[in-house]
């Protein structure tokens, strides 16, 4: 088996051990849309179960992010590559519509891109989303948990963010990883991960 577990429309394989210390694997069986795009979760991947790295950011509406900030909340924090482009502009919809629920959880949601905090004022008023966006243009916190990857665009080869999504606990650790994130479905299953991570 791949070590990258793949996710199934009826079934999640997930980790259900919140430290290192303690893992342990569970097959949970839910239901998901029939119409929920397969994509990658990563059950193997270093950074799961870690601490979240030290990262101090600037966000929209002047707020300065940080691991230390991001703590006694649940946290989703999604990269994409660009604002205002096609992929970016649907995953932050499928974020803005879903936030009722996540908010009713306690979760807090942040995108990041490379992007100037003034394209992400831009964007975020464009686009109504009711969360902030941070700005990483040195490539801090993308370097720090591994987004930056080699990517090819019309023959060309250049280091760019990967499409990913890191879900946070309370205690500033990394519960769960999606990376090569295909848009289509991706905000509801962060959604329905993180209820069955709460729940457990």
């Amino acid at each position: 088996m791949e070590d990258s577990a793949i996710l199934m429309q009826s079934r999640i394989l997930v980790n259900l051990g919140a430290y290192p210390f303690a893992p342990h694997w569970q097959l949970l069986y839910t239901c998901l849309p029939i119409d929920l795009n397969l994509e990658r979760v990563m059950t193997h991947d270093s950074y799961l179960n870690q601490a979240l790295p030290e990262f101090a950011l600037t966000g929209t509406s002047g707020q300065q992010v940080s691991h230390a900030s991001l703590k006694k909340n649940w946290t989703v924090l999604y990269f994409y590559p660009k604002d205002s482009t096609p992929g970016c502009t649907l995953e932050s919809q499928n974020f803005r519509d879903l936030m009722p629920q996540f908010m009713a959880l306690g979760i807090q949601v942040f995108g990041v891109s490379k992007d100037s905090v003034a394209s992400h004022e831009r964007f975020k008023s464009q686009e109504c989303m009711p969360f902030e966006l941070i700005s990483d243009p040195d490539s801090l916190l993308c370097q720090a948990l591994g987004v930056i990857q080699e990517k090819k665009n019309y023959g060309k080869t250049y280091m760019g963010i990967d499409r990913s999504t890191f879900l946070i606990d309370p205690m500033g650790v990394i519960r769960a990883i999606w990376r090569h994130v295909k848009v289509d479905g991706h905000a509801h299953e962060v959604l329905l991960r993180a209820k069955t991570l709460m729940s457990a």
